[in-house]
């Protein structure tokens, strides 16, 4: 059977094709996802500023009693976008294994995007999972990951 190369960080996905498991056997690129939103910047995510709460001081009963801060962001904006991604990335990765083309799947990642990708697949597409390599080949061309595969 074939094997699955995934070549990914969290603005691009590269999906590979390797017929043999020997070292240097040709790579054939199937498809490519993106996630342009990944390469925003956070003012271009989110362009309202946050509000503000009040809350009364427990200890004063002065004229500054009541505090005003800006609240802090449940989450990264760009943390969202990257598990979005991830959760896009892990169906494509969930159909591939249910069309029965490939025995095997080789993860390469950025190593910020690997933890979160691996969280986002399956059961039953993490035993396929043969190897993960935490690198960031996305840019690389098919010749130079077929040679570091």
């Amino acid at each position: 059977m074939a094997t699955l190369v995934l070549v990914c960080d969290r603005s691009a996905a590269r999906f590979f094709h390797r017929e043999s498991r020997r070292k240097g056997a040709p790579l054939e690129e199937k498809a490519i996802l993106v996630s342009p939103a990944a390469r925003l910047r956070p003012t271009e995510i989110n362009s309202d500023r946050a509000g503000r709460i009040y809350a009364r001081s427990a200890t004063s009963t002065g004229r500054h009693s009541v505090r005003g801060h800006t609240p802090g962001p449940d989450r990264e904006p760009h943390r969202v976008i990257a598990e979005r991604f991830a959760k896009r990335i892990a169906r494509r990765l969930d159909r591939e294994r249910q069309s029965g083309d490939y025995d095997r799947i080789v993860l390469v990642a950025s190593p910020r995007f690997l933890g979160t990708l691996r969280a986002a697949l399956s059961a039953a597409t993490r035993t396929l999972l043969a190897e993960e390599l935490p690198r960031d080949w996305v840019r690389a061309d098919v010749t130079q990951i077929r040679k570091r595969l």
